[in-house]
This record gives structure tokens, C-alpha cells and sequence, in this order.
């Protein structure tokens, strides 16, 4: 899969001080996390970094900081991000269509290999659409029930 600078986005989840240590390879993921900065710096595409409770697990840890200029930093108390609302608007005001973990085209290839299925498309919602537009979501399943 192709990333595509327009549509993408970075997002840096809570590497910080307190929690970095405790990680499987603490090193690595720094290290990875920098590349990936790096890369989203120099094309342009958006960061949005997390930090889950600062005061207490402390901030982004010492190594990417600088990178973290790039982006945006969003103090968080939920464990998902899409549940703190600066986030949730943050990471909707992008409108990035391109989902990395699940891609459109993937869906579409699994609706394609159900015999009777389609495929619906809920614009102007990323990966979590249940949560960034419920009405959709769930007039697609009335929809789909329905049937």
C-alpha cells in the first residue's frame, strides 16, 4: 500500500518518559518512532502525538521532542485517544481518508468475496467509525439488517 501525503497522518501514541521503559525493545521503538517522524517531517504529512497523563508518566521522551515540534501534542486522560474529545476534533478537522491498519480497498475486497454483499462507505470518519460517526453507522446496519 502507497501512502498518500494528502490523506495520511501520523500518530505518535504515548512514548513517554514513564512508559517508554517498561516497553518490549524500548530502544527500537524510539528509534522507529524517529524514522517515522522524520519521514512524516520531510513529506509534509501531519503528526498528532499523545501524551496519557503528563504530570504523572511524564512527556514525549527526550529523544523525539524536537521531532514533536512538528506535530501537535494532545494531553490525554482516556486510554483511547478517539474517546478524548482535543484528539477526536484534532484528528477529525484533518479529514484523512487513508487508513493504514484497514485500507478501503481492503474492504472492498472483503465485501467483494461474500456473495450478496456490498460495500458502504461512511465519509469523513477514519479508522474508528463507529465512534467518529454513529448515526452512519448505525442507519448502515439498519440498512443491512433490513435487507
Amino acid at each position: 500500500m502507497l501512502i498518500k501525503v494528502g490523506q495520511s497522518c501520523l500518530m505518535v501514541i504515548d512514548v513517554q518518559e514513564r512508559l517508554v521503559p517498561a516497553m518490549q525493545a524500548p530502544a527500537r521503538v524510539i528509534r522507529n518512532t524517529r524514522t517515522l517522524m522524520t519521514a512524516a517531517y520531510r513529506l509534509g504529512i501531519p503528526m498528532l502525538l499523545t501524551e496519557q497523563n503528563p504530570k504523572g508518566l511524564g512527556h514525549i521522551v527526550p529523544e523525539l521532542q524536537n521531532l514533536a515540534k512538528n506535530g501537535k501534542v494532545l494531553e490525554k486522560i482516556h486510554f483511547s485517544c478517539m474517546n478524548e474529545p482535543s484528539f477526536a476534533a484534532e484528528f477529525k478537522a484533518l479529514y484523512r481518508r487513508q487508513d493504514a491498519l484497514t485500507p478501503l480497498a481492503l474492504h472492498g475486497e472483503m465485501a467483494g468475496a461474500i456473495a450478496g454483499e456490498s460495500l458502504v462507505v461512511i465519509e469523513n470518519c477514519g479508522h474508528l467509525s463507529p465512534l467518529e460517526r454513529p448515526r452512519a453507522v448505525s442507519a448502515g446496519m439498519r440498512y443491512w439488517l433490513a435487507r
